[in-house]
């Protein structure tokens, strides 16, 4: 499965940087993240999304990714998955929050998936 990690652009100057989702729900996200690094995770064994989303943060964290050259993944962080539709993982403390559309554009998305 593809994904993408976007993380906040600007973490000393943004408010909800490194915060759970119920600090962060409040701010739209537009323009605040970018996109560091783009993957493909094979999902044959996962029985949930949760297990795919966990494998993505613990690689993101021990460098288990080709050409990983971003900061680990952390609370505040957004992991993108799939290409059609399109479902975006907000990283919590323990576990994941999917992200409503009126926080992340999906319309961004489409266009995040064709910058690569």
């Amino acid at each position: 499965m593809l994904f993408k990690l976007f993380q906040v652009k600007d973490v000393e100057n943004t408010e909800f940087a490194f915060m759970p989702y119920r600090w962060g729900k409040e701010y739209d996200f537009n323009g605040l993240y970018e996109c560091t690094y783009t993957g493909y995770i094979d999902t044959t064994f996962d029985l949930e999304i949760t297990d795919t989303l966990e494998r993505i943060f613990q690689y993101g964290n021990v460098g288990k990714f080709p050409n990983y050259n971003t900061r680990s993944i952390s609370v505040s962080d957004i992991i993108v998955l799939g290409t059609n539709p399109f479902h975006a993982y907000y990283v919590e403390d323990f576990g994941f929050t999917e992200v409503p559309r009126k926080n992340l554009s999906y319309a961004d998305i489409e266009s995040w998936w064709d910058e690569d």
